[in-house]
């Protein structure tokens, strides 16, 4: 039994180095060190190359994948960080919907420093995951300096701000209405999102409430020319009671080409 479990453990080391290997050629990533703005905002961002064929998820997977996870526990001059994340794209995989990017991808990352004269020591555990035909979670541990003599613009992470999803302007929307109804044992939230001369062309949307326990499903859309009407169940991952926020509700649109937004419901 000690030989079987001998062997079994160097098969797993063996495996477990192969595995390594290969994900540290198919997946790179860097910290880029950015810019420190006037106002003491410090814009960096994180790099993502992926070999060809190979994909990870935006910050809300979709239907199948891995949600990022981000730790900056042991930066030094840091107070906030937020992490903006570009318009992703929408991947059909056997019927399931997901979101994210492949090949290559710039995440523009916010950071607040305590002392905007002082140096930020960054310092990120990162979990994520990438797919092909396997799909597998990966960790990596990054560092960087961003100095706040560093104040020329770095044009790959301004190309990916572009990119950002645009908020909806009040010229553009007209109504937006949002219930919640309790169904038996699940909670489903319903809107429905009026717009001004708009021809609605969104292939999925995303409801988020950040910084709370509440995950909503992807949901089921249905548009015409100017207006969309979105059903999701909401998910608690705990059992404890919560309040609905309802000004921190942020509704993402995503079509081919660009993603929008809605701040509030």
């Amino acid at each position: 039994m000690k030989y079987i479990f001998i062997i079994f453990l160097f098969f797993f080391i063996s495996i477990k180095s192969v595995f390594a290997k290969e994900f540290s050629e198919v997946l790179e990533l860097e910290l880029l060190k950015g810019w420190r703005q006037s106002n003491g905002i410090h814009y960096g961002g994180l790099k993502v190359k992926l070999s060809p064929g190979w994909k990870t998820y935006w910050r809300h997977p979709g239907e199948a994948g891995f949600s990022p996870k981000f730790d900056w526990t042991g930066s030094l001059n840091l107070s906030a960080v937020k992490v903006l994340w570009p318009h992703p794209k929408i991947f059909d995989d056997n019927d399931m919907l997901s979101f994210g990017y492949q090949d290559y991808v710039v995440l523009p990352i916010e950071f607040r420093p305590y002392n905007p004269a002082k140096l930020i020591k960054a310092k990120l555990n990162i979990r994520l995951g990438i797919c092909e035909k396997l799909c597998v979670p990966v960790s990596r541990s990054l560092t960087t300096k961003l100095r706040a003599s560093k104040t020329a613009l770095d044009s790959e992470i301004v190309e990916y701000m572009n990119r950002l999803p645009k908020v909806v302007s009040g010229h553009e929307l007209k109504k937006v209405k949002c219930e919640f109804k309790v169904d038996g044992k699940n909670l489903i939230f319903r809107s429905n999102i009026e717009f001004y001369n708009k021809d609605i062309d969104f292939k999925a949307a995303i409801v988020e409430l950040p910084e709370s326990n509440i995950w909503f499903a992807l949901p089921n859309i249905k548009s015409d020319s100017n207006s969309l009407r979105i059903i999701s169940k909401a998910e608690q991952s705990d059992d404890e009671a919560f309040v609905l926020n309802r000004d921190g509700m942020i509704i993402t649109l995503i079509s081919k080409n660009e993603s929008v937004y809605i701040q509030g419901c």
